[in-house]
């Protein structure tokens, strides 16, 4: 899985959790709120620490060298050059 993908399922997870916890809260369920707390905040570390190697390696590619095309161009023959004084 991509880390891309990952990091969407995480926070689909994560919102997910965090509309269980406010309907705990409306409920004022507490072992759900201490329960969907705690999920949140494990996600909210696995989702940071993900964001953190996403921006390690954009940073570890614009650290290589740059790749240049090469474009061959085919450019007009000249038969006479006059010059203009």
């Amino acid at each position: 899985m991509s880390l891309k993908q990952e990091l969407q399922q995480l926070h689909n997870r994560l919102d997910s959790a965090q509309r269980k916890l406010d309907a705990a809260k409306g409920r004022g369920d507490q072992p759900m709120i201490t329960k969907f707390t705690d999920e949140v905040d494990a996600l909210s570390k696995k989702v940071n620490s993900l964001r953190g190697k996403q921006e390690y390696n954009v940073n570890q590619e614009r650290k290589k060298p740059a790749r240049y095309a090469v474009f061959h161009v085919r450019l007009p023959k000249l038969n006479k050059l006059t010059l203009v004084s």
